[in-house]
């Protein structure tokens, strides 16, 4: 991809650079932290029980999968800020339907945030790729992923006490407003979609021919099986924890803090990523799948004790953590950058199909059993990842 840009440093706050992407990305994680929690407790209060919640997660992964494609039209189209606008809008709308605590507002409204985050996520990539050189991204990531795990440390907690003291407008319109505030400042900052990533030359392998190119790499398929992994795993984290601590006689407030503990290791990433430069990510990547799907089982082992169940996940969210941190180099590496574009846009489905596949599944299962079958499964699947990562070039 050609670089276009000039800038450098971390930038100033009222200026297009790494400390206001940066931002713009810790206002994003505000909005939907702070109602993390708050939304499947929610699903769980009007549809009664966990496999009907599961199906629901299932059916708008669908829609996430959709609306995923979808974005990349809606930016050539109405060109990146415009999208990014067009996301602040329904993320605000969903949150307006979701306070009507109805099953309608419910559906809908995650619906409008899941496609509104979509909105946001991609036209940020493609400013952040415009106005930053390839070289300054060792400083603005790490920035940016710092101001994005305060927000998930303290939302899924904060967001359920202000349900459970004020009432679901006011817990849905922090989040709201956090929104407005996120388009307030993106306007202020006068972004420029003449500086924004270009998806690539005409001519390209698009559709089902770059589908085909990406299945054809083995190493390409073998980042997106292991991003998926992990992704599926914080898809079980968000929905079913909150859910099993409800259940389980513990109350929602008990769900939402194991929630913000766990996000809380997101600030272990830069350790991690100090790790795997040491000791290789093959081998880190390999003990993080390992050590959290051995504790995710245990979890499940456990679920008698709610208590002993915490114990174990919150470090298993740690191991997640070296996840997150590592997990997309694999195919930073692979990737050829001539096709990083279309690539790009296909290894980027594993979060919307493991938004889909892990809740049908699991929705499956709690037709049969009870929920803590939703850790030992996850769980286990995380232990067969764990095994792929001996496929990894041990040059990483």
């Amino acid at each position: 991809m050609t670089e276009i840009s000039t800038e450098s440093g971390q930038g100033r706050f009222g200026r297009p650079g790494a400390l206001s992407f940066a931002v713009l990305y810790g206002l994003e994680s505000l909005i939907f932290a702070s109602v993390s929690t708050v939304v499947p407790l929610q699903a769980l209060q009007i549809l009664g029980n966990a496999r009907d919640v599961s199906f629901l997660y299932a059916a708008l992964g669908v829609w996430g999968l959709a609306g995923a494609l979808l974005v990349p039209l809606l930016v050539r189209r109405l060109k990146p800020r415009a999208t990014y606008a067009l996301g602040g809008a329904l993320t605000i709308a969903g949150v307006a339907m979701l306070a009507t605590v109805t099953l309608t507002g419910q559906v809908v409204g995650m619906m409008g945030r899941g496609f509104g985050a979509a909105c946001l996520r991609i036209p940020l990539s493609l400013f952040t790729l415009g106005y930053i050189r390839r070289t300054d991204l060792t400083r603005s990531e790490p920035l940016k992923l710092f101001l994005g795990a305060l927000p998930w440390a303290v939302g899924p907690y904060a967001g359920v006490w202000i349900y459970e003291r004020w009432g679901p407008s006011v817990a849905f319109s922090v989040s709201g407003a956090f929104a407005l505030l996120l388009l307030v400042y993106a306007r202020r900052l006068k972004l420029d979609d003449s500086r924004a990533a270009r998806t690539g030359p005409r001519g390209q392998r698009q559709g089902l021919a770059a589908l085909r190119r990406f299945v054809a790499q083995p190493r390409l398929r073998l980042a997106w099986l292991l991003a998926f992994g992990r992704h599926a795993w914080w898809t079980m984290f968000f929905v079913y924890v909150p859910i099993y601590m409800t259940t389980a006689g513990e109350g929602k407030l008990a769900g939402a803090l194991v929630i913000s503990a766990g996000t809380a290791m997101q600030v272990a990433t830069p350790a991690m990523g100090w790790l795997g430069r040491r000791y290789g990510i093959r081998r880190v990547l390999g003990l993080a799948f390992c050590a959290c799907g051995g504790l995710t089982v245990a979890a499940g082992a456990l679920a008698a004790w709610p208590l002993a169940v915490a114990l174990m996940l919150v470090p298993a969210a740690l191991a997640a953590a070296a996840l997150d941190a590592l997990g997309d180099i694999p195919f930073l590496r692979a990737v050829r950058p001539f096709e990083r574009p279309e690539m790009t846009g296909i290894f980027s489905t594993y979060g919307q199909v493991a938004g889909l596949l892990p809740p049908a599944v699991f929705g499956g299962l709690l037709m049969l059993f009870d929920l803590p079958v939703v850790f030992v499964v996850s769980g286990l699947t995380l232990l067969g990842f764990a095994a792929l990562t001996r496929y990894i070039p041990r040059r990483l």
